[in-house]
Formats: C-alpha cells, structure tokens, sequence
C-alpha cells in the first residue's frame, strides 16, 4: 500500500468532513447569489446547482457520521432499513433466521425463518 492510500484512510473522517463542507458552501453561495438580476441564460440554472451543492454537502455528512458510528461503539447506530441488511436485521429481531445462498449462473435463494407464537 502506497503512502497516499495509506493517507486516505487514516484520514477518511476528516476528508468526508471537508467534502462536504466545501459542497454545502458551494451550494449555499450560490444560493445566496440567485436572486441577482443577470443577463445571462445560464443564471436560471443556478438554484439548481445549489440545491445540489447543498445535498452532496448533506450526503458526504451523512456517509462521515455512518463511518464515524462503526470506529466508535458507543456513538448509537441506526438500524439499517433499505436491502438485504434491513431484511436481515428485522429479522433477527423477531428471533428468526435469515440465509441467502447464490450460486453464479443459477440465481439466489433467500430463506426467512420466523418463529409462529402459539
């Protein structure tokens, strides 16, 4: 591993947060700047790069805190409720058994056990 990779992932909290920092700015400046009159045809789609500014800002925050939550055990974390994961997990709270076989050329198969109370 090179000493650049090596960076990246000592550091990857940090980049995240700066990330998402220089997005949210970038949205927000460019916000801020739309209700300037100007000649130009492209103006009209300024708000839109703002309100993509704003959200990749949001979304690099998000992914910072979701890495955050897994180096330190006692941040709480949410359960995880889109995919396979959200499945496997409800799952186990009911006190069932979840198991996914896939074999390449021949499809999955998803097996769900839950417990019938009597």
């Amino acid at each position: 591993m090179d000493a650049v990779t090596t960076f990246f992932r000592a550091n990857i909290i940090f980049i995240y947060f700066v990330y998402g920092l220089a997005h949210f700015v970038m949205g927000l400046a460019v916000a801020l700047e739309t209700g300037r009159a100007s000649q130009l045809r492209l103006s009209r789609a300024l708000p839109f790069l703002a309100a993509f500014g704003i959200t990749h800002g949001i979304n690099e925050w998000i992914e910072m805190f979701s890495r955050l939550a897994v180096q330190v055990p006692s941040l709480p974390q949410e359960p995880l409720a889109w995919g396979l994961l959200g499945v496997q997990e409800r799952v186990a709270l009911v006190g069932g058994k979840f198991q996914v076989e896939s074999e390449p050329g021949r499809g999955t198969r998803l097996t769900v056990e839950i417990p019938v109370a009597e």
